[in-house]
Parts: C-alpha cells; structure tokens; sequence
C-alpha cells in the first residue's frame, strides 16, 4: 500500500544510483556496467560506491560525477549522488532519498 512507502525509513539513494546508471547503460554497453558493479559489488549502501574511488578532488568534478558522503562517526552510513555542482559550503547532487524524493539537493 501507497500509506507504507510513505513512512518508510529504507534509504534507497544507492539503490537509484544502480538503476540509473544502468538505465544509462542501455543506451550503450549495460553488460558491461552489470560486471563493474558486480564486480565492486557495489549494493544498496551509499558507501559501497567508495570501491569505484577515482582519487577525484571535488575541484575537478565533472556534471554527472558520482558523489559519495560520509556520515559523521559512521563507517558505513553516507549518501550517493550525481554531482550537480558546488560552492564553498555546499555540493550539489541530483540523487534518491533526498527529503523521500528524486531531486537536486
């Protein structure tokens, strides 16, 4: 029921990082996007994208970069998202889970 996914807690930002980066794929080469994500095993955990570490300062992002954020005493919790921008104080990322919705934030 619609009243269930509206009070569910499950972060799904990972999760629709995955679906978009193969729903992009499909235009190109999707097997060759499932083996890399298999591969890393990259998962529903924001963090599990940090296998794909490029070493990338935030100064060189590129629109569309895959953002990965730590969580504050945490070794696993975080938030993935597609790099949108930044400032001095902020990165801006399009990604999932973002106040329950798809949006830039």
């Amino acid at each position: 029921p619609i009243s269930l996914a509206k009070s569910d807690e499950t972060a799904w930002c990972s999760l629709f990082a995955i679906c978009a980066v193969l729903s992009v794929a499909k235009v190109r080469n999707v097997g060759r996007y499932k083996q890399l994500l298999k591969n890393k095993n990259i998962n529903a955990t924001a963090r599990s994208w940090e296998k794909l570490d490029t070493n990338l300062n935030i100064a060189d992002a590129k629109f569309g970069d895959l953002v990965v954020f730590k969580k504050a005493g945490s070794t696993w919790q975080g938030h993935v998202g597609f790099y949108c921008g930044h400032d001095e104080e902020e990165v801006i990322v399009l990604g999932g889970n973002q106040s329950n919705s798809v949006n830039y934030s």
